[in-house]
């Protein structure tokens, strides 16, 4: 008797447990099919995108090369400043390049072109991780694509290349991503302090921007605790830093050293003139290298005597609007209301702690790209945890709305421009493309480049 009970038991049970057993197979089985459809999506999502990045990557640095043989004056000159003639604000990389130029025999300006660009390489493969696994919806276009963002470089073809806000949104992409690595925090705060002393002793404006290394913390890890706690060493180190690199602002004598050291002609010219360091209209030292010679009082008059208010203020509103509609959908649909007051927190911050960059500083367009490109990349990685821009195998109806909308997108992406500088704006692709066709076929009357 005891036998068949025992020979029995199994066989209920098994009648028993099938329905059971279907139903977990069922759902493990409903869960494959999802990451398998998932799987296809990104990958056929992940084709445009990896090809318009490349495409921005490819214009920029073939714009960073016309300038770096024709107008060197910035895009070049801005990497060059070093510490030939003695500590000076903006000189760590430059003195990098002089010695990789003699370790390697290269030419440094050729170092000043190819070390940028990979930095700059390093920040599109760090949006490329962040917005990969995203729904692409309208909001998703217009803020990876908005004139302020990516494209700011390419619509800046005249003014701007490499300049060294790059190196800020690379350090805060590769931050990014030792976050996702779980790593420890005595390694997060190391690593935090060697970018954030390397940031500052090279370009002082990028400590405005030094609050979304916090926000990046926060919005990893969930508490604020932790983020003020690994955050708070490096940040003491970079404003200790910032005291001491404000007392070196640069001479004449120091600009004239530095200009002999990279190979350059300086030519005295009257003081009052745009450029004091001229060797040519569009020499090497005739920008970044002769500036570093001027005190604060030349930047004010230059500032006092250009209207920058009529050209940036309709614009700035622009710049951020899909920031601010993407934080309202994540506050009031997906509940990330932590998230959300972080990073809005940082961003009212960091536009607060750029008021004296704007009264001081005609590069109003370079400081309200830093933030723009800084809040895309703590956009896209609260994103990751909403709802709204979680990937669906659902397709979407082609109603009038969206039909609008996607136009509205479209527009918003290509009609317009920020401007770097305060020169007239331009309006959208076309105007830039053309600029710079008249500039390529110039190019034999510019000043090429001392070698």
């Amino acid at each position: 008797m005891e036998d068949a009970l025992r020979r029995g038991t199994p066989r209920e049970f098994d009648c028993l447990d099938a329905p059971v057993l279907v139903k977990e197979n069922s759902a493990v089985q409903s869960r494959n099919d999802f990451s398998i459809r998932r799987v296809a999506m990104v990958n056929r999502a992940n084709k445009p995108l990896a090809f318009l990045l490349t495409l921005f990557f490819l214009a920029a640095v073939w714009i960073a090369a016309f300038n770096c043989r024709y107008e060197p004056l910035w895009t070049i000159g801005d990497w060059l400043i070093n510490y030939s003639a003695g500590f000076v604000r903006r000189g760590l990389p430059g003195e990098v390049f002089l010695l990789l130029s003699r370790l390697l025999h290269v030419s440094v300006s050729r170092i000043a072109l190819v070390i940028p660009a990979l930095i700059y390489g390093i920040f599109l493969i760090g949006v490329y991780r962040l917005a990969n696994p995203l729904k692409r919806n309208l909001l998703w276009w217009a803020m990876l694509f908005s004139p302020a963002t990516i494209p700011f470089i390419v619509l800046n073809a005249n003014d701007i290349a490499f300049r060294k806000e790059t190196l800020l949104l690379a350090a805060l992409a590769l931050f990014i991503y030792l976050l996702q690595r779980d790593t420890r925090d005595v390694t997060l705060g190391c690593a935090l302090t060697i970018m954030l002393v390397t940031l500052t002793l090279s370009h002082e404006a990028t400590i405005v921007c030094f609050p979304y290394f916090v926000a990046a913390i926060a919005l990893v890890t969930g508490s604020s605790r932790r983020a003020l706690k690994v955050s708070a060493i490096p940040l003491i180190v970079a404003c200790g830093l910032f005291g001491v690199v404000s007392r070196h602002p640069g001479t004449p004598a120091q600009a004239r050293a530095i200009c002999q050291s990279v190979h350059g002609d300086w030519a005295e010219i009257p003081r009052g003139k745009l450029y004091p360091g001229m060797d040519g209209e569009n020499g090497l030292c005739a920008g970044s290298i002769a500036w570093i010679a001027e005190p604060v009082s030349f930047y004010e008059q230059q500032r006092a005597e250009t209207r920058l208010v009529p050209i940036y203020a309709p614009r700035i509103p622009f710049a951020f609007l899909p920031f601010c509609i993407a934080l309202t959908l994540m506050y009031r649909k997906d509940k990330l209301r932590f998230e959300v007051g972080w990073i809005a927190g940082t961003a009212l911050l960091c536009l607060l702690g750029s008021v004296g960059l704007f009264v001081v500083t005609l590069d109003w367009g370079r400081w309200i790209y830093m933030q723009a490109a800084c809040l895309l990349l703590v956009t896209l990685l609260a994103a990751q945890r909403a709802q709204s821009f979680r990937l669906t195998d659902e397709a979407s109806l082609m109603t009038s709305r969206r039909i609008l909308l996607g136009l509205a997108t479209f527009l918003y992406c290509v009609t317009w421009t920020f401007p770097d500088s305060p020169l007239p704006p331009r309006h959208g692709y076309f105007s830039s493309v053309r600029l710079m066709s008249v500039r390529f076929r110039a190019r034999d009357k510019r000043h090429p480049l001392h070698r």
